[in-house]
């Protein structure tokens, strides 16, 4: 055990001599998320004073509680710095490997550290091959950085059931934003550094302002670079302005590439100007494309005046309504009398005014005597010179007018029928006679019978006068 403490400290030893920057954790304010119960002097701060020793009982290490499932030290660098790397030495006795494995850092710009800024994370596969002294590269910046263990999940058999820091001290290696140098920090990073970020050990930029390129970002981009963007270490040109090509934009593009862009490394034109076609553009399209463009590839038409189609801008049929056609030469109507796709085929004979339907050549109506799709067959002789019907033959009937009639009359003869409506219309008036003569009958009955019953009123009112005068001559005798 002493073996390997000794070779710890001797490989330690040329770690520090191989950091030129500073360790700026020395005596910095620190804090911890719990202290040991029972020895409550193990606190942060051991762990920055300088002091190396790996044993407990030397009160040179911080010790947190034993029943967390979750332990972290944390210390404060009171600026933002520049992290190069972080070198642990923990406690060397017993298992303490076992309390210190799967551990992780953290950097970050406030006291809350989670969930971002993880730095590095200790993925050792078994307990023996986890030293005590632990060096790791922990490239960032920050002003806080955050050692942490989590045993709410065990994630290796070998990790300590609970989550406990024995840390004996902590060395945190970078330099303050700005600066850099061996183990001291007294030189500036180079204006042209964005954020006047550098190494702080080489000085090196991390990235460099726009238009410079080199480690210390001392050297000029070439001036074609597009917004004067190139290689931090090559100075080679992620793009370049238009009109010029190459690592170094340095080469100019064909003069009929359009708007003057080609490709960064071959130079071939990205589109060609009007007219012309290939991959520098120095071929003019055809005469067949009117003045239209063509395709870059092969100086096929891109596309054609009404009534040319294809590639190479070719008439279309003759026969095409409006004289024009689809991209493939195909007529989208035919002429009178014409059919077919191209309009190369001619209607059936008998189709009545030469019209017939584009894709199959059916007629749309037949001559007179004539059916069948094609009007190809001719009319029974039992029409008689009347039409038949299209599609099975069948004689139309005829009106008295010669001509065929489609109302509910067909095939009624029209003499007789007018006859008929006739004795209807009679029949009709005499009706009506009727029914007004016996209405005038029942108007004057009433009257008659009135006139009767006041005669016979009369009569008995002159009958009552003569008995009366009657009794009186006889009361008089």
């Amino acid at each position: 055990m002493r073996v390997r403490y000794y070779l710890f400290v001797v490989y330690a030893a040329l770690l520090r001599m191989s950091i030129a920057s500073e360790n700026l954790g020395r005596s910095k304010p620190t804090n911890q998320s719990s202290v040991y119960a029972h020895n409550t002097l193990w606190t942060s701060d051991l762990a920055v004073d300088g002091c190396k020793q790996q044993i407990i009982l030397s009160d040179c290490c911080i010790h947190t509680s034993l029943n967390a499932t979750e332990a972290w030290w944390q210390v404060d660098l009171q600026e933002k710095v520049v992290v190069e790397n972080v070198i642990i030495y923990n406690r060397d006795e017993g298992s303490s490997e076992r309390r210190l494995g799967g551990y992780q850092i953290y950097l970050s710009n406030t006291r809350y550290w989670r969930p971002t800024g993880l730095c590095y994370e200790d993925k050792t596969l078994t307990e023996d091959a986890l030293s005590s002294i632990q060096s790791n590269t922990c490239d960032g910046t920050a002003r806080y950085l955050t050692i942490y263990s989590d045993r709410q999940t065990k994630r290796r058999r070998w990790y300590s059931d609970k989550a406990i820091l024995v840390l004996c001290e902590v060395e945190v290696y970078g330099c303050p934003v700005g600066r850099y140098g061996k183990g001291t920090c007294t030189l500036t990073c180079d204006d042209n550094c964005v954020h006047n970020k550098c190494h702080p050990s080489s000085g090196a930029c991390f990235r460099c302002k726009d238009g410079f390129y080199g480690g210390t970002c001392d050297k000029t981009c070439p001036s074609n670079c597009q917004d004067g963007i190139c290689n931090i270490q090559t100075g080679q040109c992620a793009g370049c302005k238009d009109g010029f090509y190459g690592g170094t934009c340095d080469k100019t593009c064909p003069s009929n590439c359009q708007d003057g862009v080609c490709n960064i490394q071959t130079g071939q034109c990205a589109d060609c100007a009007v007219g012309t076609y290939g991959y520098n553009c120095d071929n003019n399209c055809p005469d067949v494309c009117n003045g239209m463009p063509c395709k870059q590839a092969n100086g096929a038409c891109a596309d054609c005046p009404v009534g040319r189609f294809g590639d190479r801008c070719d008439p279309c049929p003759s026969n095409c309504l409006l004289d024009d056609c689809t991209t493939e030469g195909y007529c989208e109507g035919c002429k009178t009398g014409k059919s077919g796709v191209h309009c190369n085929k001619t209607c059936p004979t008998n189709c009545k005014g030469q019209i017939c339907e584009q894709t199959s050549g059916i007629c749309a109506e037949c001559e007179p005597g004539t059916y069948g799709y094609r009007c190809e067959k001719s009319c029974a002789d039992s029409c008689r010179g009347r039409p038949c019907f299209q599609t099975d033959g069948t004689c139309e009937e005829m009106s008295s007018t010669g001509s065929t009639n489609d109302s509910p009359t067909d095939g009624v003869d029209v003499p007789v029928l007018s006859a008929l409506l006739g004795i209807v219309f009679l029949l009709l008036v005499a009706a009506v006679v009727y029914i007004i003569r016996m209405k005038q009958t029942t108007d004057t009955a009433p009257a008659t019978a009135k006139k009767e019953d006041h005669h016979y009123a009369e009569l008995n009112m002159t009958e009552m006068e003569q008995h009366h005068l009657y009794s009186m001559s006889t009361l008089e005798d």
